[in-house]
């Protein structure tokens, strides 16, 4: 089952026909499991229209645990951050930002997603942000997020009470607008 959840938008009629303000798209994107595929796809789509001069799309994305599924177009299996840049032809095309390379990270922990947002806010500050969530869950009672290689909990699913953006942001910055993707 495929489960949308937005979780915020403030967005109004008004400030959806503005064209002078910013964007910085954030991606918290969990292939681990048997998404890898389906993760990889959605980053190539992502790259079909790509960053420009007022909008900023930035992934984190994590692959590589489940042979059923997986990329022929992504074969690593750590954690990679991506500026996403236009990128029509095959493969992926988008600017790779870890640098030192971040290694394996565990996903499904808090934590993580609160370093990701804050990395992003901090490098690619905008008038406005989308965070976009995208992995397993198991209910949004039981947990979210799941990694399959993650050293985090017994569970390895995110509480989903982890996922209020008051908690993950810094009190004095919103976000116009989030949402959730997940396979339960």
């Amino acid at each position: 089952i495929l489960t949308i959840i937005p979780l915020y938008s403030e967005a109004t009629a008004e400030e959806e026909t503005r064209t002078d303000e910013t964007w910085t798209v954030l991606s918290y994107m969990n292939g681990e499991g048997n998404l890898e595929d389906f993760i990889v796809n959605d980053l190539l789509e992502m790259e079909r229209v790509g960053s420009s001069d007022n909008v900023n799309i930035v992934v984190q994305i994590d692959l590589g645990t489940d042979t059923r599924y997986p990329s022929t177009v992504a074969t690593w299996t750590e954690t990679r951050r991506y500026k996403v840049e236009y990128h029509p032809e095959d493969g992926i095309g988008s600017t790779r930002l870890d640098d030192p390379p971040l290694g394996e990270i565990n996903m499904d922990d808090p934590q993580s997603l609160r370093d990701f947002l804050t990395w992003g806010l901090t490098n690619y500050p905008a008038d406005n942000y989308m965070i976009a969530l995208e992995g397993h869950a198991d209910g949004v009672a039981r947990g979210l997020m799941k990694d399959e290689k993650s050293t985090h909990s017994q569970s390895k699913l995110m509480p989903a009470r982890d996922l209020s953006i008051i908690d993950i942001c810094e009190p004095t910055r919103l976000y116009d607008i989030s949402y959730a993707v997940f396979c339960l």
